[in-house]
């Protein structure tokens, strides 16, 4: 049998992390100018600067997901070979016939698309328990770019099922605003000291976290301090921008908190995904500020997945095969954070949230058609959206996966003692598209072993 896991990357890991911790370690000390960061008071031969310069080069989202895949490689090869490892391996002795890529192919990129390409053996895996696979062609060094992942059969008609998972996090917009930290740190620590004193005097109610009663909070603080988070506030881009959109309306206290509470979410998130690469300074300053627990529930993380799932399913939609008039399945998954430790909670409301999808990609493709493509011109963005359009019409169905649970339910059974609303034993979530090609014939409803279903109109409106 192969071993999937022979490559030590522990060197490569920790190279990423520290130019990571370096990139965000710049972000905060150095002052802004405009858009860009003042790095004239380093010399261009230190080594911080040196690792600032390759993130910034690179993207910091592609370093991120660089960062996420070798950990999560790293730590089940080192401390859960007899479940992790054991299983991944024999699903790729199992399943690499059905996958469109080379054994060769999927060894040698295995550890640095590490999530990737797990998922693709357990999409394979939950399919098989519901369909037939079929065997692919022969295939070279390089995946079948005209091909998807898989493909099976259902009732004598075959279906293509193309799994992904994102390259994205929130880290991008946290780091985007470090150079002002200090200024929502001290806005903070006053509303968290407020918070600190009446629970001291033993005043009923002020038990949670200061971010969850930032509102209620700033009616206790005394004129002085409402002023000085005012001010403070008043110094930041956030506040920049909303006056800049309506300039004679003055902050009131409900944007003032509203702010704050999302500067406190952002920190949170980075604080609990991605501890392991944020520099010392900000630890340290960190650490008393943050909540206690972890909450997905904020504004900024429900839109952040939708958004998430609309640009892979973009991504996909310029596919060769969506034009073979075969149904297509694109599975979707969201779990794909540090070393799969994330369930997407705000996936409870999994209706409205798949309305938002819907809804989503239907009113903002351009938007999302630009930034794929890096292009501004008007005709060349009106052809592309044109030939997704069209596509589209071939998507069946997309499964979004909400949490690693869905990949491993035994493991998630015994490690993280995981319950399940039925027997069913996964999260999923299936919305088919109502608006599909006549041609295709497709019998309905064919993901029946998934408990969360919903039908919606997966369209984009395409204006000649």
């Amino acid at each position: 049998m192969k071993d999937l896991y022979t490559p030590n990357k522990l060197n490569k890991l920790e190279e990423v992390n520290k130019q990571l911790q370096n990139y965000l370690e710049i972000c905060y000390l150095c002052p802004k100018n405009g858009d860009k960061i003042d790095i004239s008071a380093y010399e261009e031969t230190d080594t911080i600067i040196q690792n600032y310069l390759e993130v910034k080069k690179k993207g910091i989202q592609a370093k991120i997901n660089k960062h996420t895949n070798l950990q999560a490689f790293i730590n089940h090869k080192t401390n859960h070979a007899a479940t992790f490892v054991e299983t991944i391996n024999n699903l790729f002795e199992k399943h690499i016939i059905h996958l469109d890529t080379s054994e060769k192919a999927f060894l040698s990129s295995f550890a640095d698309n590490y999530q990737k390409n797990v998922f693709e053996l357990v999409i394979a895996e939950f399919s098989s328990n519901n369909f037939t696979l079929l065997p692919r062609p022969e295939k070279e060094l390089s995946p079948l770019i005209s091909e998807p992942d898989l493909a099976f059969t259902h009732n004598e008609k075959t279906y293509f099922l193309e799994s992904t998972t994102r390259n994205s996090s929130l880290m991008d917009k946290f780091a985007e605003h470090l150079y002002e930290f200090d200024l929502y740190l001290e806005a903070a620590q006053i509303l968290q000291n407020c918070q600190t004193g009446l629970r001291e005097q033993k005043e009923f109610g002020w038990g949670a976290d200061w971010s969850i009663m930032a509102e209620p909070l700033w009616y206790r603080l005394d004129i002085t301090s409402q002023q000085r988070v005012s001010n403070l506030i008043k110094k930041t881009a956030a506040y920049a921008k909303k006056d800049a959109i309506s300039p004679a309306r003055p902050l009131d206290y409900i944007q003032i908190i509203h702010l704050i509470s999302n500067w406190a979410d952002l920190n949170l998130y980075a604080w609990f995904y991605f501890r392991n690469i944020l520099p010392p300074i900000l630890i340290q300053k960190m650490a008393p500020i943050m909540p206690r627990c972890m909450s997905c529930d904020m504004a900024e993380f429900s839109q952040f997945l939708v958004k998430s799932v609309v640009t892979m399913i973009v991504r996909k939609l310029e596919c060769a095969y969506f034009q073979k008039k075969t149904p297509v399945i694109l599975a979707l998954s969201l779990s794909t954070l540090p070393d799969f430790m994330s369930t997407a909670m705000a996936f409870n409301q999994f209706g409205q949230i798949a309305a938002s999808i819907s809804n989503e990609l239907r009113t903002n493709i351009t938007t999302y058609v630009t930034d794929k493509n890096k292009i501004e011109d008007e005709e060349s963005i009106k052809e592309k959206i044109k030939i997704i359009s069209e596509n589209i019409k071939s998507l069946y169905a997309v499964i979004i996966d909400t949490t690693w649970y869905n990949w491993f339910p035994d493991v998630a059974e015994n490690l993280q003692q995981a319950r399940w609303a039925d027997e069913v034993r996964n999260c999923y979530i299936a919305i088919y598209n109502t608006q599909t090609s006549p041609t295709l014939n497709c019998d309905h409803h064919i993901l029946s072993f998934i408990p969360n279903q919903i039908d919606l109109p997966l369209v984009i409106n395409f204006a000649e």
